[in-house]
């Protein structure tokens, strides 16, 4: 197995207005994500209405692998637009668009979709394109996104760092920095960071993610490859040890909720949160981080309360099992 160079990831504090900090734009070659069972690996270019955009091919396999051309097919097509800070893609496929609220609109051949804007400020929307799931929808879906604060972030060296209305910054260990936003959707109970030059913290083209089991989120980015050198890597989820970039699920993922009334209140919360709608009974809770560890695990009745106040602020996982059924929420933790 090919060793890893592993990557400290640092986060700090940043105003982006008063550094001499220079936007970084997505690879247009020799980059490779590692999501889950994917692999998804720029090769070549193409022009499509008189514009250029680099060709994204996918892999995917039930055991851990290398990414091999020949075994890959054609994914989507990106380009940068670097003035305006944002990423397009164009799907390998002419399928309908499923925008908000389900209404469905018929497309044309080749239309660009936004997949990224990281021009966005404080409580801006956008609304970008889901190409991860099309082939199996059917469908692309659009997802409306906002921009949330980061208010605080748990660093290597377990001490707390408050974020006010400023950017996080997530410095890799070669000393490059890259400017991480988190994204929500309360809605679909979406959360997720994009990383600049990287993309969703659930993979370069998965904006629609639900968390569905208690180990982990469906599909995560594990790994990003640029030039030959591991920029991003999330041991937490080497369980094995073999640092091969690859988490394979099960098939029989559970439900991902008993009732859609069932909520985290409140969420966003600071000290207190409760679980609303849950039917009469006693519930085995348990709360991940976002590396995926168990940072609460306790049994509560359909009126208990969960104390937070002593969590770093960031997201976290809510899993509520019952009866061998896992109901899966999201919740973000703030100041």
């Amino acid at each position: 197995m090919k060793k890893i160079l592993f990557i400290t990831l640092v986060v700090t504090a940043f105003n982006l207005g008063a550094q001499d900090y220079e936007y970084i734009p997505f690879a247009t070659e020799d980059a490779l994500w590692s999501v889950s069972d994917e692999k998804y690996s720029l090769y070549g270019d193409t022009v499509i209405n008189g514009i250029k955009y680099s060709k994204v091919y996918r892999q995917e396999e039930s055991e851990a692998f290398e990414f091999d051309i020949s075994k890959a097919e054609y994914f989507c097509a990106i380009r940068n637009d670097i003035e305006n800070k944002r990423v397009y893609g164009v799907y390998k496929d002419d399928l309908p668009v499923k925008y908000h609220k389900n209404i469905q609109y018929d497309r044309t051949e080749g239309k660009e979709f936004l997949l990224y804007d990281f021009s966005l400020n404080m409580g801006d929307t956008v609304s970008v394109a889901n190409f991860a799931e099309a082939d199996k929808e059917g469908y692309i879906r659009c997802v409306k996104f906002e921009r949330v604060d980061v208010i605080g972030i748990d660093i290597t060296n377990k001490d707390f760092l408050t974020l006010n209305d400023t950017d996080s910054l997530v410095m890799l260990e070669n000393g490059m920095q890259r400017k991480r936003i988190l994204m929500s959707n309360d809605v679909e109970n979406i959360w997720q960071y994009w990383i600049e030059g990287i993309g969703s913290s659930d993979g370069p083209f998965r904006h629609y993610n639900k968390f569905e089991f208690e180990h982990a989120l469906t599909k995560r980015l594990l790994c990003y490859n640029e030039d030959n050198e591991y920029l991003y890597y999330q041991n937490e989820f080497d369980i094995d040890g073999d640092i091969d970039c690859f988490m394979k699920f099960p098939s029989d993922v559970p439900e991902n909720c008993m009732n859609d009334d069932i909520k985290v209140y409140p969420n966003p919360a600071r000290e207190v949160i409760r679980i609303d709608n849950l039917p009469i009974g006693w519930y085995d809770i348990k709360i991940y981080n976002d590396n995926g560890q168990i940072i609460f695990s306790k049994p509560i009745d359909n009126t208990g309360e969960i104390d937070i106040s002593n969590f770093p602020c960031g997201l976290y996982f809510v899993v509520i099992n019952s009866n061998y059924k896992n109901c899966n929420l999201k919740l973000v933790k703030t100041l």
